[in-house]
């Protein structure tokens, strides 16, 4: 529904995943009517206002701490139902307009400078707006503006056609009078104050204060036409002339309000007349900035210039002089230099050319002397080689001889003895088929023995179709029934959690507080394959299974709605835990698993009401995302849950999985397992269960369910939300998380970089778990099960941003700081490197 007054607000900040959307923060309602402001509290808008659309044109069009009006803003019901932190608002960002000048002016509190500098006190924040008031030992004044001086402020009078109509005047105002029409608001922790409206000043009692300052005052009292030119000018005679022409002003307006100004203009020409010729620094001011300055200076100049001139010539010849001289001493030594080292070069050129003659008659007389022994080593050599060869030719055809002598003896030899294994071979053979014959015919007139041979016949016929012994009662069987419905149905999510969590506690396992529970449930019932993770004996196996006993699911095997499965080291493709096509035979072959037959079964449209689980026990003997390649792509909403047989015919060619169905794999992490892939991490929660907990039951009074939860239900109490989002806080937290892991600085290590993906899923979790446990617990758990996984690094600098992370987790998220903890403490004992598993 559409609200009834706009609000005056101001921004407070961006989506962490979308600038265009964002919040503002509500100050006062706006009484358009009567032109008043009622300040807002904070319990009417405790979860501020959203801007679903336009925040970022918000961001630019407005500055920080500007207030402006937020014209129209919508009340969420649907959203303030699902969320136990108050009511909540949503608007546009084209629905926001700006303040008028005169309207809510701030307040700045803050001695007023003096006039002679107007340079406001470095430190003293200034608002956005043009015009402001100061605060100064309980007297108000404005309105102001200032303009920015380097790194300070100089304030002047800022004029308004509202009161106080004399320019570079302001007004002073008792707190007393004023404090009526002053509205208070606390922004980002401190207050700050605002005056209505400058209208409203108009009737109120207050006192002028003349604000000129002396630059202004100058140019004013320059305006009275004095000297022989009749033009402003600031000459020491002329100034002399302004000081007459000012007492004679004086003595006209005896009784005029210019009588302060008269005053400082006197005090102004008496302290430059004082100063001899170099004047004060203001009229210094006055003659380089002031349009009249700038004049005067350039009649001067251009009455004067030849005298300037010709006094500025005669130094500039003398200087020229002397660095002419200068000059040409240098000149002159550098030609000294310069035919001092030409001599020694010429010099340098003849020993060197002398040296290059002697080292060539060298090079000339080894030359000769080296060829003639290398020509006398070449030729006895060749001489040794020549009888090496002839020596050698010889040996090979001796060789070659006995080469083929050898061969022949050996095709000889070699034909000999395969006549001799073929004839004990066939010996072999006759043997045996004269005991086959004699056994057969004892068997053929021996009816018992030939009744066991037949039944072994069939054994092995059955065996090589695939069937396993007995199978041919099967068909005898009753048809496998559908779990029975709970009458005891919960109507809400915390019933429910609580009666799972009783009933962990009433059966002497493993205990589970309501927050863990509350986790579990909503982790399995968000995500296609939960991982529980934890040293051997900490209840991992048995957590799945009691879940599975108190959901009524039934006892574990093909035919019911939860299957154990215990994985087999080597295990290398779906063939292992689901089976294969059996070409030779022309149907499909399914694993010992039982796999094949509960999905198969999940068909009918009884066992798609309630929920059915499969628990994939010691889940990393092999490699997981090799054997449970069909399925890892049902992990993600687009994916296909679809499983294709490769038969012929329509009905068996594929087995569709239901949205019911759900995974649990139990890890343990040791040098004994297969290491998780990144994407596997990327597409389940990783829940780490611990050994010593510290849980104690309470023992309350729950009943147990008495029969299956609808799925639809489940569904309803902890499934994914289209309109999920995190609120602001969380929002804050999980950005800041994102950015330390992400940040690319060499000097952390390698980034860990989170996907949209897990990013939708830790969303989704809070949003629906929120309304059940706080918003620190909710995010410590999807922080520890969905981001804390994916460390992996080395290095000192690693380990830097892991400490980053455990500062910015701090004490608000117990549960994941203990596993960081944990990380850089085993860590640091293994050279520095670093893992979640």
């Amino acid at each position: 529904m559409n609200t009834d007054s706009p609000l005056v607000v101001y921004k407070k900040h961006s989506h962490t995943s979308d600038p265009d959307k964002g919040w503002v923060i509500p100050v006062f309602k706006a009484d358009t009517i009567r032109e008043d402001f009622a300040t807002v509290s904070t319990s009417d808008f405790p979860n501020d206002i959203y801007i679903s659309k336009g925040f970022e044109d918000v961001d630019k069009r407005y500055g920080e701490k500007e207030l402006f009006y937020l014209d129209k803003y919508i009340f969420d019901a649907d959203r303030t139902e699902t969320m136990s932190s108050g009511d909540q608002y949503f608007a546009l960002g084209t629905n926001t307009s700006a303040l008028k000048v005169s309207t809510l002016v701030p307040i700045v509190n803050g001695p007023l400078p003096p006039k002679d500098s107007a340079k406001l006190n470095e430190g003293i924040e200034l608002p956005n707006k043009g015009a402001f008031f100061l605060f100064d030992n309980g007297n108000y004044y404005g309105p102001l503006t200032a303009v920015q001086d380097g790194s300070s402020y100089i304030v002047s009078p800022k004029p308004t056609p509202l009161f106080n109509p004399k320019n570079d005047h302001i007004a002073a105002f008792d707190a007393d009078k004023l404090e009526p029409y002053i509205k208070r608001a606390t922004m980002f922790g401190s207050e700050r104050s605002y005056i209505l409206s400058l209208k409203q000043l108009s009737i109120i009692e207050y006192q002028t204060i003349d604000y000129i300052s002396n630059e202004k005052l100058i140019s004013y009292f320059s305006k009275l036409s004095f000297g022989k030119n009749r033009k402003p000018s600031l000459a020491k005679r002329e100034a002399q002339a302004l000081q007459r022409a000012v007492s004679e002003f004086q003595k006209m307006n005896s009784a005029n309000d210019d009588e302060e100004r008269v005053q400082r203009i006197q005090l102004l020409l008496g302290e430059y007349l004082n100063e001899a010729d170099i004047g004060s620094e203001l009229v210094k001011s006055y003659l380089s900035d002031s349009t009249e300055g700038k004049s005067f200076l350039d009649d001067f100049v251009h009455k004067n210039k030849e005298e300037l001139l010709k006094k500025h010539e005669i130094e500039l010849e003398n200087r020229l002089q002397t660095k002419k001289d200068e000059v040409q001493r240098s000149l002159n030594e550098l030609d000294n230099r310069l035919n001092s080292k030409q001599k020694e070069l010429t010099e340098l050129n003849a020993e060197v050319e002398e040296e290059r003659k002697n080292a060539q008659r060298t090079i000339d007389e080894a030359r000769k002397k080296s060829e003639k022994e290398a020509e006398s080593i070449i030729a006895e050599k060749q001489s040794t080689l020549q009888q090496e060869i002839a020596e050698l030719e010889t040996k090979e055809t001796l060789l070659r001889e006995q080469c083929d002598n050898l061969l022949k003896k050996s095709v000889d030899l070699r034909s000999y003895e395969e006549l001799e294994e073929k004839e004990k071979f066939l010996n072999t053979q006759l043997k045996r088929l004269e005991r086959s014959v004699e056994h057969h015919q004892a068997t053929l007139t021996n009816t018992d023995k030939l009744s066991e041979a037949m039944v072994e016949v069939q054994l092995v016929a059955d065996v090589m179709r695939g069937r396993g012994v007995g199978n041919n009662k099967s068909s005898e069987l009753e048809p496998p029934k559908a779990p029975k419905l709970a009458t005891n149905h919960p109507n809400e999510a915390k019933g429910l959690i609580e009666k799972i969590t009783y009933a962990f506690e009433s059966d002497g396992g493993k205990l589970f507080s309501y927050d863990e529970m509350a986790n579990l449930l909503v982790s399995t019932t968000q995500s296609f394959i939960t991982i529980l993770s934890g040293p051997p004996g900490v209840g991992k196996t048995s957590t799945a299974i009691r879940l599975a006993k108190y959901m009524h699911m039934g006892v574990s095997g093909p035919t019911q709605n939860f299957l154990n499965i215990s994985v087999g080291r080597g295990w290398v493709s779906s063939r292992d835990i689901i089976g294969f096509y059996n070409a030779l035979r022309g149907e499909f072959q399914p694993s010992r698993t039982g796999l094949y037959e509960f999905l198969k079964l999940g068909q009918n449209e009884e066992f798609k009401v309630s929920p059915r689980l499969v628990l994939l026990d010691e889940a990393n003997l092999s490699g997981i995302e090799h054997y449970w390649s069909e399925f890892l792509g049902m992990c993600d909403p687009e994916g296909n849950k679809r499983i294709e047989t490769g038969c012929i015919t329509d009905e068996l060619k594929h087995i569709n999985i239901g949205d019911n169905v759900r995974f649990i794999a139990t890890i343990n992490n040791d040098a004994t397992t297969e290491r998780l892939s990144p994407r596997m991490i990327d597409r389940a929660p990783v829940i780490s269960l611990e050994v010593d907990s510290t849980q104690e039951a309470t023992l309350g009074e729950f009943s147990n369910l008495d029969g299956a939860i609808r799925y639809s239900e489940l569904e309803r109490f902890f499934g994914v939300k289209d309109q999920a989002e995190l609120n602001t806080n969380e929002g804050k937290k999980l950005s800041n998380i994102l950015d330390i892991l992400g940040q690319r600085d060499n000097s952390l290590g390698q980034p860990i970089i989170i996907s949209a993906r897990k990013v939708l899923a830790i969303t989704n979790y809070c949003y629906v778990i929120s309304p059940l446990l706080t918003s620190d617990e909710a995010m410590d758990f999807a922080i520890a099960q969905h981001v804390l996984p994916h460390i992996e690094g080395y290095g000192s600098g690693f380990k830097d941003r892991l400490e980053k992370l455990g500062d910015e987790l701090g004490a608000d998220l117990p549960r994941s700081r203990a596993i960081l903890d944990r990380i850089i403490s085993s860590g640091s004992e293994l050279t520095n490197s670093y893992s979640f598993f």
